[in-house]
């Protein structure tokens, strides 16, 4: 499947409230789960770019600190990510 850039970032404050009423401490999510989540597409780098969701600009390493959750691993391969709370 052939992916398109987005005009306007994923809202990683949605995923946070997605990820906060989970008891686990660490939560794994396909893309497409994360995509639902955040309401709209992941951006292309997303898909290809390991470092684009450890990045503080443009990916959620901020936003989703801020709201108490971190990106622990990804498999762009896979299309998977696993979150943590801090």
């Amino acid at each position: 499947m052939q992916r398109m850039q987005t005009l306007q970032p994923p809202n990683f404050q949605r995923l946070a409230a997605y990820l906060d009423p989970r008891p686990a401490r660490t939560v794994t999510l396909t893309f497409d789960e994360i995509e639902r989540a955040v309401g709209g597409a992941l951006p292309l780098d997303a898909y290809e770019r390991r470092q684009w969701w450890l990045s503080a600009e443009g990916g959620p390493k901020r936003r989703l600190h801020a709201a108490g959750w971190h990106v622990l691993s990804v498999d762009v391969l896979g299309h998977v990510a696993t979150f943590g709370r801090n």
